[in-house]
């Protein structure tokens, strides 16, 4: 779904996202299918990764870090 749309999105500039039988109501199954384009992506994108930054911000104050001493960052979830 959601992965799978990221990671075409760094080749094309639209995908379809495709969730078959995400739920059910008395009239049978329900389908998600969305198109989006790598530019709405990354508008949805803009608002969560600029909330990121006070946490990142804090969390570099308190290990005494500097941003400069970073080599590489190790994203993960769940």
């Amino acid at each position: 779904g959601a992965e799978k749309a990221k990671i075409e999105l760094s080749s094309t500039t639209q995908t379809e996202i495709d969730l078959p039988f995400l739920t059910a109501d008395k009239n049978g199954p329900k389908h998600f299918k969305y198109k989006i384009t790598r530019s709405k992506y990354e508008q949805l994108m803009d608002k969560l990764l600029k909330r990121m930054i006070a946490p990142c911000e804090n969390c570099l104050k308190d290990s005494q870090i500097k941003k400069e001493d970073i080599n590489e960052i190790l994203l993960v979830g769940g």
